[in-house]
């Protein structure tokens, strides 16, 4: 009974935003500026272009970790979101009761398991209503941080 109440206030709420909200407005996280992000963060990273011709960052880490970050939305090379994500490949399977533990425990970074089985962890910075270069760096260093802890959680 609780789920149905909530959906319909949900929907209710909704109802009420304001056509002012419609995204007409969205701002927008060039690759120039992530590149900038990346570089003040003292990271290695390499370039790469996607097939609508946005750049993908592709972020050495930690313990030679790579994670990629994407950019989704806007126009031409910028994004209104950006996506960050590594891929973890298991000669063994999986258990998902400590992916589902991470997602239960921690906050912001989610992970699953993709239909190769390989283990994805990942993020997503919402920059339509605008984002600075430092919320940009503690995304990116936010998650590159939070990636031992994982490891070692689903390792267990």
């Amino acid at each position: 009974m609780k789920l149905r109440l909530f959906a319909t206030a949900a929907i209710v709420c909704m109802a009420f935003v304001s056509p002012a909200f419609s995204g007409e407005d969205d701002k927008t996280v060039s690759a120039s500026e992530v590149r900038t992000a990346l570089s003040d963060l003292k990271l290695k990273f390499k370039e790469e272009k996607d097939d609508e011709d946005k750049t993908v960052f592709v972020v050495t880490g930690k313990d030679d970790v790579q994670s990629t970050i994407y950019q989704y939305g806007g126009k031409g090379d910028t994004g209104t979101s950006l996506g960050i994500r590594t891929v973890f490949q298991s000669e063994e399977e999986v258990s998902l009761a400590p992916i589902n533990a991470y997602n239960r425990d921690e906050r912001f970074a989610k992970a699953y398991l993709d239909e190769e089985s390989d283990i994805i962890l990942e993020d997503d910075l919402d920059v339509s209503a605008g984002a600075s270069k430092d919320v940009v760096q503690r995304f990116i260093g936010n998650f590159l941080d939070s990636i031992p802890g994982f490891v070692e959680q689903v390792s267990e």
